[in-house]
């Protein structure tokens, strides 16, 4: 199959799924052919059913039974009006919906809410204070004393509230001790043979809304355009079906929605070109002689650039104090104002948040995902404008030079990439240390050259 029609479940499917490769021309002298009826895969082992309850399949992957076609709605509504002659403005409100979008769900994903949220909550007091755990707990049931559970999960998860952390560990390493509590192999999760259960869904959502607007006017030998955009992007996810996506919880993905990493609210493009009015007939040396003429006339100046907004920036606790082992929780935020932040040159770096504002960020409690949502705040935009002036000398009837000459990032302006995000980088967090790169050098210094072309 070819790799990029391929998904999880095709390949991890235990029992039921076995690939060879084979590579043409590998080693010297071989030529291996479709028609040389190379070997087939061996037919795999027979499938265990009913496997164990001891984790030992780790991971399997499966479509949901009832797994739909995906499919866009597009809506678009357009009006566009010649306001003066050559000049023309259009605007219109474009909409997307993407629906029933591939989406893949671990549902065997720890289950730590309700009883194991309040034992894992009493092993902190403990750690803290203390503080008896209550009779009933059964953490400490399992390993016969607080102190013990505690050893046995890490005493840094407890004291940091990785609850996520501390119920893998529970699960995957210490599941043995469940008769000592008195629970069953169903304690913290739904299929205790695997470790993970991913399953392929249509849960996946995308919304796009934008009101758009054009301005295009020719004037003689000035052409120009400018266009707007104003836009939301909303999802669930902004990764492709092709891979366990990232969900704080596999359980209540609502928690998941938030603005999409490829928002951009405003963004501002625009393109100009004019041909000077110099040369015969012209404004400028209109019975200039044919030489000067073809120096002089035919030179054309054009200029491009765009603005946009920032992208989104998710805060990380950088701690799995949510359910979801895989992914690390949001910071909590005690401020108000979520459109905080700038780029500011301190010392030796450049930061994004100021210490008032860093002090603003925390690490929320076990059992809580952050009460800062995801992409709730926004980075640094991009500004970029470019400059090419282009000139073609006619040396005879079938022969020309042509001369361009091009500025990139004219105005030399820094762009910067996103800051640190993660609180358990305090050193870092809201530093920013790079600038964006590409071979369209969108946010290097200014560059310069200069090219020249013989047509003949």
């Amino acid at each position: 199959m070819i790799g990029g029609a391929s998904i999880d479940p095709d390949s991890t499917t235990p029992g039921f799924a076995q690939a060879v490769n084979i590579f043409p021309n590998q080693a010297a002298g071989s030529d291996v052919r479709a028609s040389d009826n190379f070997a087939l895969p061996a037919p795999p082992a027979t499938p265990t059913l009913t496997p164990q309850a001891d984790r030992a399949f780790g991971a399997i992957n499966l479509f949901d039974p009832n797994f739909r076609q995906p499919y866009v709605s597009q809506t678009n509504f357009t009006l566009q009006h010649e306001v003066l002659r050559n000049t023309v403005i259009e605007a219109g409100y474009v909409s997307n919906r993407a629906i029933k979008q591939v989406l893949d769900q671990n549902v065997n994903q720890t289950r730590v809410y309700g009883g194991f949220l309040n034992d894992f909550r009493e092993l902190q007091a403990f750690q803290a204070n203390a503080t008896p755990t209550s009779a009933g707990n059964v953490l400490t049931r399992m390993f016969g004393s607080p102190t013990a559970a505690i050893n046995a999960i890490g005493a840094t998860p407890v004291r940091q509230g990785s609850l996520g952390a501390a119920a893998n560990t529970i699960d995957t390493s210490n599941f043995t001790r469940y008769a000592n509590a008195g629970v069953s192999q169903f304690y913290l999760r739904n299929f205790p043979q695997f470790t993970n259960v991913i399953l392929t869904t249509n849960a996946g959502r995308t919304y796009y809304d934008s009101f758009q607007f054009s301005l295009r006017r020719q004037v003689g030998a000035l052409r120009g355009a400018v266009n707007y955009t104003w836009s939301k992007t909303i999802d669930n996810a902004s990764a492709d079906g092709n891979g366990t996506t990232g969900n704080f919880d596999n359980y209540n993905l609502s928690l998941s929605r938030g603005l999409s990493d490829i928002d951009r609210p405003h963004t501002i493009n625009w393109s100009s070109s004019y041909v000077l009015p110099i040369g015969k007939g012209k404004l400028i040396g209109g019975n200039m002689p044919d030489w000067l003429d073809r120096i002089g006339a035919g030179w054309e100046v054009g200029s491009l650039g765009f603005w946009t907004s920032g992208q989104p920036l998710n805060i990380s606790s950088g701690l799995t104090t949510g359910p979801n082992n895989a992914v690390n929780s949001n910071a909590d935020f005690s401020g108000t104002d979520r459109s905080i932040g700038k780029v500011e040159r301190f010392g030796g770096g450049v930061r994004f948040f100021t210490p008032e504002q860093l002090a603003l960020f925390s690490v929320p409690a076990a059992g809580s995902v952050g009460n800062s949502g995801r992409n709730s705040f926004r980075g640094p935009g991009f500004f970029n404008t470019d400059l090419s002036i282009v000139k073609r000398f006619r040396l005879a009837e079938r022969k020309f030079i042509t001369f361009r000459s091009e500025a990139y990032n004219l105005l030399n302006t820094v762009n910067f990439l996103a800051p640190s995000l993660s609180l358990q980088t305090p050193q870092t967090f809201g530093v920013i240390s790079g600038t964006p790169t590409g071979a369209s050098n969108q946010s290097g210094a200014r560059i310069l050259q200069f090219a020249l072309r013989f047509d003949f």
